[in-house]
């Protein structure tokens, strides 16, 4: 090491420092300008960017509202299309008073207003305040705000002109309206009431500075919500709203200055609402809003480059004798350390082959006994598999009954409905004949001289009652009570064939039958959407698993009918080809994209939105066809429909 060092020279060593010296001093002054001017460009940009920041966070408020309103929107749709709402237009429909049936379905769409109204909530605060259903003359026939329904059952909202709006400022509140129909009528409308309040804390506040206003306006000026009542900007708003409107519609619109006559200069940033007649703009005067200078953060800059660049030429100078000295001492450490290095890794090297040798002796010693355990873990795993697939079977197929439970509740309601009013019209009947017996047993214990009397009052009685009316009525009565019985009859026994706990063997059965049942159990699923057309072929028993072909159909045709947007048909074809049952079933739905067909079948593969469906359908389709030895096979094309069929194995009956 001495050798090297006395390599150098003391003349060339002088002029290496001197000459490193002046490049390093000529590096740091480029470095020193080229951040300066840097800087300077920085900041003068920096105003334009903040600008343009405050109109892209004010374009994701925009956003952030409109999707909030979209949201209220799909609330609104969602009672819509509800249970509750077609269960009450039914009833009506069939003839229902308040006092037999119209009540309960008025109760509980009031109790689903309810629900929505406390289960909705934005940033722990609730949304709605109130919820209305009004009929189509506008009067109010349920608010969730009884004390506040004007005299003669009219609604508030008489008061409020919508026009072409579907969202209306009045007071405090923002008040949505939605149309309702039914089978393609205009029924009424449900208004929904959000406090102004909730829109200012969680959308506008965010933007309030002193001076300053965030606004959400009509396209007419009107202002629906401020961050606070400034009357100053809203002067200035209505004055200049052409501008700000042709502004605010521009694609590329990133805020603006502008001159205001006789007040001055102001800044604006802002966004239209998409799919609304709303506009968001915050307006700052221009003794609240300062632009920035560079000049004091440049200065502060050259100050400390220029103290680094001395700080570092000392350093420099102070070490500069040393670093030769340094280098061949640093390469001396790093050869041991690599030398100490390589010597560890042989060591581990060492003992872990010795290890290996170890554990490959007494893998050897243990073989036979860990292949049996291996193979007893295999066994329990497929047992646990095939119990696991039986119980994802079952669960799906209690999760469809459960699906289907409220239609099926509303099938039996209908002939309930109508037996209970048929027994209180025969209530009233029995009540009138027993009126006249009664008359009838006084004829029977009266003196000669009144009979006349009593038969006068007996005949005028019965024209009074309308007894010829009632003769024929009490027929009709029991006949439509009878059919409405044998209707909930038919309806339990399909339910009860559906539920029913699986066979563990193969049992004949009648395909049709099959198929009658599952149509009669989801019939409520499917009669608003789908037209069911029969094609049934002439078919032997075949030896299956009953329950699991109900599941089979239920999945099938409940998937079809979802496949429809509005309203379609269904074809059930049923046939023999090549010594298989062929079950064919078919749909005018939207068909399936060429590009997910390959995953159809597959576990938790599902199109629907996330919380709506498990995927394991048409999975369970597959895996109960299999089981039956049988085969699925698919054709569809898109917006002309979709057809799905199912092999079953002709077995002989033994």
């Amino acid at each position: 090491m001495e050798s090297e060092l006395t390599q150098y020279k003391p003349g060339k060593l002088t002029f290496f420092k001197n000459a490193s010296a002046a490049a390093f001093t000529l590096l740091l002054s480029l470095f020193m300008g080229m951040t300066i001017t840097f800087q300077y460009t920085t900041y003068r940009e920096l105003n334009k960017t903040k600008d343009l920041q405050s109109q892209k966070e004010l374009e994701k408020t925009a956003v952030a509202l409109n999707y909030f309103l979209a949201e209220r929107k799909n609330d609104l749709n969602e009672l819509i299309s509800s249970r509750y709402l077609t269960a009450y237009y039914e009833n009506k429909a069939l003839g229902m008073s308040l006092k037999y049936g119209l009540q309960t379905s008025l109760s509980a769409i009031k109790d689903r207003f309810l629900w929505l109204i406390a289960k909705k909530d934005f940033n722990k605060s609730p949304i709605y305040s109130r919820i209305q259903l009004t009929n189509k003359e506008g009067d109010c026939i349920i608010d969730t705000n009884e004390k506040n329904i004007e005299q003669k059952n009219k609604c508030l909202l008489k008061k409020v002109i919508f026009a072409e709006r579907s969202i209306v400022s009045f007071e405090n509140f923002f008040i949505m309206k939605t149309p309702v129909f039914f089978k393609g009528e205009f029924r009424g409308d449900i208004y929904a009431w959000l406090k102004k309040d909730l829109i200012e804390k969680n959308f506008l506040a965010s933007f309030h500075n002193p001076g300053s206003a965030t606004i959400l306006f009509y396209a007419n000026g009107e202002v629906a919500v401020a961050s606070e009542k400034n009357y100053e900007l809203f002067s200035i708003l209505k004055e200049n709203l052409h501008l700000f409107k042709a502004n605010l519609s521009k694609p590329d619109f990133q805020g603006l200055k502008m001159k205001i006559f006789k007040r001055g200069l102001i800044k604006f940033f802002g966004a239209k609402l998409s799919d609304s007649d709303f506009y968001l703009v915050q307006i700052i005067p221009e003794k609240h809003f300062k632009e920035q200078s560079p000049a004091l953060i440049i200065f502060s800059m050259l100050i400390l480059l220029t103290g680094a660049v001395l700080g570092l030429f000392f350093w420099w100078r102070l070490n500069s004798k040393n670093i030769g000295l340094k280098v061949k001492v640093d390469e001396e450490i790093t050869r041991q350390k690599i030398i100490r290095q390589k010597n560890n890794q042989l060591q581990n090297e060492i003992f872990k082959r010795k290890t290996a040798e170890k554990n490959l002796y007494e893998y050897n010693r243990n073989l036979e006994s860990i292949i049996l355990e291996k193979t007893q873990n295999l066994e329990s795993t497929v047992r646990r598999l095939k119990t696991a697939q039986s119980q994802l079977v079952q669960s799906e197929k209690m999760a469809s009954i459960g699906q289907l439970s409220a239609g099926i509740a509303h099938e039996i309601n209908n002939p309930l409905g109508f037996i209970k009013t048929n027994f209180s019209t025969l209530q009233q009947y029995a009540q009138e004949i027993i009126k006249l017996l009664r008359y009838y047993e006084k004829l029977e214990s009266a003196k000669a001289e009144k009979f006349e009397d009593y038969i006068k009052k007996i005949h005028t009685l019965k024209k009074e009652m309308d007894f010829e009316f009632i003769k024929n009525d009490i027929q009709c009565i029991f006949d439509e009570t009878k059919e409405g019985i044998d209707r909930i009859l038919s309806i339990i026994a399909d339910l009860k064939f559906f539920a029913h706990r699986e066979t563990t063997e193969k049992i004949p059965v009648d395909i049709h039958q099959c198929i009658d049942s599952t149509l009669n159990v989801i019939h409520n699923e499917i009669k608003y959407k789908a037209n069911i057309v029969k094609e049934y072929g002439k078919l032997p028993k075949i030896r299956c698993y009953p329950q699991r072909i109900n599941q089979i159909l239920t999945n099938l045709i409940i998937n079809s009918a979802q496949a429809i947007q509005k309203t379609g048909t269904i074809t059930i074809r049923t046939f023999i080809e090549n010594n298989y049952c062929v079950i064919k079933i078919s749909d005018t739905g939207d068909g399936i994209p060429a590009n997910i067909r390959d995953k159809i079948f597959d576990p938790f593969f599902s199109t629907k939105p996330v919380g709506q469906g498990t995927g394991l359908g048409l999975h369970v389709v597959y895996d109960l066809v299999k089981k039956h030895s049988g085969k699925i096979k698919l054709e569809s094309e898109e917006k002309k429909g979709t057809s799905f069929f199912i092999y079953l194995p002709l077995e002989k009956d033994e």
